[in-house]
Order: structure tokens, then sequence, then C-alpha cells
């Protein structure tokens, strides 16, 4: 009844062309930050292991100090040994690439197997922090022999203030100092010659493995040196919490060594090979002044730039200190300004503490007139108006940021200057936890131009005996606000209690498409005043509106009020409702929310002080994509 027919393999399974490259690298660079996925593409193929490869190697030293969780189950054990196959694996691939110089001099040496790539010309990204760090680890290894090959075995026999080193084996030290011989100038070499099975060979490493990737990696991009890995991971990354356990270790102060910013400068016949870095992020407190010297003479591409310039210690009542700090303070922001003249096109500066020498970079940067789109002061004390004058060349300014920085009040003759100026080209305005006055946020409204697309106020600050006139000035400068600002699409505003009928006027505008209302994170009775006030309009008139966030202590208020509240909100077109760094909300506040906003909003973030009913949290997961974490507030 049947009958057997050959299988053809080639009528039932075509041949599937691959991706060309144009299209599977930016797929794979998508996915950079995700070991796991990355992983599982080296196995598909290989034209997609030879694609992966360029992009795990890309970041090797970020991938491997970065977990998602906090804190991870990571082992310091595990961890040293992957960095010392990390750090194995170039030191390879650099004895290869000058195997004939290294065996004029040292004939006995037995080379290690060469690497499947040049892996030092992947690298795009580098943390000299996570560099020595890796270093150090490698140093302190105590199990390196369990994963090397044969011909790799016993490098390190004991180490703890000291480095035995077994010559039978291939002995990395002496290519280390061939390197550091045949690449650097007498001057940082004779400081590790004298003493060098000591910890000057971890420090004689970091010094060559920077000039390795400086002077080698074509396609490097980015340097940084961060203090608290703002910048070079996202929100769901973390730094590798086994760190934590060391008791030496310290994030800013007990890594990469200040004397190695000085490699740059040492380098004697080739030259640091910067000429694509885009990217320069250094904000360790640190002396950096030569590393940022250096910099300006080799790289002249940097786009975005992010620099702490700050004193390294409190200084207090010591004099002679305190000039001597200064200099050198004064000295990191004339290098910087240095830095800034030579590049070609800086679009984004990101400038943080800035102690001294503010003056000296703000005229640096009118070089940039034409290039600069964005502009940010962390955590930056203004003295009086003076910084208004350094901004009136910058026309082309997208984006202007004060964050979590300081006015003082000191009246002078710039503002009359400033009165004539404009910034036509300004989209966002950012005062995020910054203490202004009202003068000075007056000015920079007044002059933003009516294109301005984001706003955030921050807390204005008033002075002593005048709360009246500060009030009234407040509230003024809201009421303007949709009326100054026609296309305005985000708001956040911080509120104080004697500005809660100005909320009337912001939900009286049908073009905001964000706002975000916050307060003092501590309870406050003008909450519930807020809702009485926002209870007696009929209906809102946020029509475009699609996000609402409340932040602090404003949504701590009687689940009955908040029901009030959310019935208004039922005539918006409200995608996303988010409750930031509340105190006092609880099950019941979010059984209102799941009642009222059921067929309303697709997404709900919280975080919040006290835990919610697990349960709760299912059943509303049902109808929201919901994003809940306890926060851990201050007292």
């Amino acid at each position: 009844m049947f009958e057997l027919i050959p299988f053809n393999r080639n009528k039932y399974f075509k041949t599937i062309s691959p991706l060309p490259r144009e299209c599977l690298f930016p797929i794979l660079y998508h996915l950079k930050n995700d070991k796991r996925t990355l992983h599982s593409c080296l196995f598909v193929c290989r034209f997609w292991f030879q694609e992966t490869v360029r992009v795990l190697w890309s970041q090797p030293f970020k991938l491997l100090y970065t977990c998602k969780k906090k804190p991870c189950n990571c082992s310091s054990e595990k961890r040293r040994n992957q960095a010392a196959n990390l750090l194995l694996v170039y030191l390879s691939c650099l004895m290869h690439k000058y195997k004939d110089k290294f065996f004029n001099e040292e004939p006995t040496i037995e080379l290690p197997p060469l690497p499947l790539f040049n892996y030092i010309e992947c690298l795009q990204n580098v943390d000299l922090n996570e560099l020595y760090s890796s270093i150090d680890d490698w140093t302190k290894s105590y199990h390196v022999t369990r994963y090397r090959k044969p011909n790799i075995i016993k490098f390190i026999k004991r180490i703890r203030r000291d480095i035995w080193i077994d010559q039978e084996s291939i002995d990395y030290a002496i290519f280390i100092k061939f390197l550091a011989r045949s690449t650097f100038r007498n001057g940082i070499f004779s400081r590790y010659n004298e003493n060098f099975y000591n910890y000057s060979f971890r420090d004689l490493l970091v010094h060559n493995m920077i000039k390795t990737f400086m002077t080698q990696c074509p396609k490097l991009v980015q340097i940084s040196i961060e203090q608290r890995n703002f910048y070079t991971r996202k929100s769901n990354e973390y730094f590798c919490s086994s760190f934590s356990k060391e008791k030496a270790f310290r994030l800013d102060y007990y890594n990469f060594p200040t004397e190695d910013y000085e490699s740059l400068n040492y380098y004697s016949v080739v030259e640091p090979c910067l000429h694509k870095l885009t990217e320069l992020i250094c904000t360790t407190k640190r002396r950096k002044a030569n590393l940022l010297l250096s910099l300006s003479k080799f790289t002249h591409n940097i786009k975005f730039m992010a620099i702490t310039i700050s004193y390294q210690r409190n200084l207090s009542g010591d004099d002679v200190v305190r000039t001597y700090e200064q200099q050198k303070v004064e000295n990191e922001a004339y290098c910087l300004a240095t830095l800034i003249e030579s590049q070609k096109g800086l679009c984004n500066l990101r400038l943080h503490v800035c102690s001294e020498g503010l003056s000296t970079i703000m005229v640096a940067l009118k070089t940039q007139i034409n290039s600069l789109k964005s502009l940010s002061f962390i955590n930056v004390k203004f003295l009086g108006y003076e910084i208004l004058s350094y901004l009136i060349s910058l026309k082309k300014l997208q984006q202007l940021e004060f964050i979590s920085s300081n006015f003082k009040d000191e009246p002078n003759e710039i503002i009359p200057i400033f009165i004539n100026s404009s910034f036509p080209c300004l989209t966002e305005l950012n005062f995020n936890g910054s203490y202004i006055t009202n003068e000075i946020l007056e000015i920079f409204l007044k002059f933003s131009y009516p294109n301005l697309k984001t706003l955030n106020i921050g807390k204005r600050c008033h002075q002593e005996n005048s709360t009246q006139i500060f009030l009234s000035e407040s509230r003024e400068i809201i009421n303007q606000i949709p009326i100054l600002y026609p296309t305005l699409k985000n708001l956040k505003l911080y509120l104080y209690p004697d500005e809660i009928f100005q909320i009337l006027t912001i939900f009286s505008c049908n073009k905001f498409e964000m706002i975000t209302l916050t307060g003092s994170k501590k309870k406050s009775s003008y909450t519930i005043r807020i809702f009485k006030e926002l209870e007696t309009m009929n209906n809102f008139h946020l029509t475009n509106l699609k996000r609402l966030i409340f932040e602090g202590s404003i949504l701590d208020v009687n689940p009955h009020y908040l029901e009030i509240f959310l019935n208004k909100c039922r005539f918006m077109k409200l995608d996303t409702f988010e409750i930031i760094d509340s105190k006092n909300f609880s099950n019941e506040h979010l059984k209102v929310i799941m009642k009222c906003l059921k067929d309303v909003i697709r997404k709900l973030v919280l975080r919040t002080k006290n835990s919610l009913s697990h349960n709760l949290i299912k059943k509303a997961s049902k109808i929201f994509d919901i994003d809940y974490q306890k926060s851990s507030l201050k007292k």
C-alpha cells in the first residue's frame, strides 16, 4: 500500500541566502550589550560568527564587568579568570605581531597559539578604569593554570605582594618589558626597571595595554574614565557587585592611578591612532590635565565630551593647600579649553562641577559656535549672571541644561547685554533639580523663541524677606508658559504650596503631550488642596496628553481624591501614567487606578516606598503593561 520515496533534501530545504553584512551588522550591533543573545548568534553559521565576534570584542571590558541584576551572583574567582583569559588573548595577538623583533632578543621564548582574529582591531569602546580592574584581577588570580592550554600554563604561581614567574612556560612578563622598551621613552620604563616583580608589573602592563589600544585600534571611538558609570551603562545595567565584597575596592580612588594618564605623552615612534575618536568621558575627580593636553595633539573629531573639573577632596582652613589645589584645578580647566579649541566640530559638552576655570572653558567654546548643539552644566555653582554673557554667542544651541546647579543672586551689569540676545534654535531648556532665581528664569524663557518643545523648571530660590515678591513673580511666570510657547510639548514643573492655582492653567491647555508634576518627597498637606482645586474643573483640556507623571509627595492623597482626578482623565488620550518616589502610595490607590484607567492607559509605572500586594500587581499586569519597583527613598 505504501511506496517508499527517497528523500530529496534540496527539494524541501532550499538554501537561504545570507543577509548582507550591511544589514546583519546593525542588527547585531543593536544587541551589543546582550552577552547571552550574542553568544547564541556565534553558532548560526560562519558568516554570523565573524560578524558577532566584531560586536562582542568592540567593548569586552564593559561586558566583563556588567551584570543585569544588583546584586549579582558573580564570584571573584570567576571574574578574575575571565579577566585573565581576555588579557592573554590580547597579549597573544601582540606576540604574533611582534614575533620577529621579539625573537631577536628572546629566541628561547615559546609562542602561544595564533588567535582566530586580530581582536585588538575590533575594539571601539574602552574604559580605562575597567582596563585597570581587569589587569588587577589578572595579577590577583590564583587559578589561571586550570584555564590555560599546556603551552600557556603556570604564568602566575603565587601572588600576594610579589609575583613568581615560571621561566619554563611562556613568559609574558619578558614580552611586556620588550613592548615597553620598544615603544616608550626611557622616562616611563625606568620607573619599573628597578623593582619589576612587585606592583610595578601591573602598572607597566596598564601602560602597555593603553599604548596598544591607542595606537592599534583604528575603530576606537570612545574613551572613558567614569566615576559612577553614568554614561557607559544603561539603567538596567550594573557594575559587577562582586567588587563591593572586596575591602580594597573603591570605585574612583583605588582604581586607575593618576600617573598612568601620562602614557599618551610617552610614545616614541608610533603616534596614537585616535583620528576616529568621537566620545570622551572623563568624570573621575583624579587629575587629568596631562591626558586632556595630550589628546588635544592627536584627537580632533570629538563630538561628545563629558568632563569633571573638581577638587580631589574637600578643602577647609588650610590656605596653602587650597592655593596649591586651586592651581591644579585651573590647569585642568586650561587643558580642557585647549582640547575644546582643537576640535573640528564639538556637538555636545557636559560639564560637571567645574570648581575653577569656568570662564576659560566658556571662552574656548566660542570656537565651536557653528557646531555646538547641546550644553549641560551638572552640579555647577554660578556666581551672579556672568555665565549669561558667555551664552550669547552660542546661537545654534538646541539643548541647554542646568542640572542640580545653583545660581547665586549677585546682580551686575550683564543683564542689559543679555536682554538683546536670543536662542533661535533652542528646543529644550532644563533646570532639573537646580535652584534659580525668577529673574534668571524669566530671562531664559523670554529669549528662547517660541519653538521651545521641552521645558523643565527646577526649584526656584528666593532671597530672605522677599517671599511675597518671589511668589507673585513665580506665579506670573507659570501663567505665561502656555502663551509664550505655543509649540511646547513636554513640561516638568516643581510646585510650591502657594502655586496651587497655577496648576489649573497647566491643565486647561490642550497642547501638552507629557506633563511631570513634582514636589517635596516629604509628606505635605498642600497636595490635598491641589486635588480639591482640580475637582472644581469640569473636564481637563489636555486632549493630546500621552504621558502623565507625578513625583514626590504630589500624589500622597486620599484614594477618594485620586479617584475624582482619574475620572477626569478618561477624556484624555493618555498612554502612560507614572508615579515616582511616592511614600504613601498603597494598595487602595492601585485599586483606584485599575478601576478608573482600565480602558484608558496602556502602561503603568510605579516607584513606591511601600510594598504592594503581589496578587494585586498580578491582576494589574493583566490590565496594563505594568512596571513596578519598590524604591529606596532617603529619609
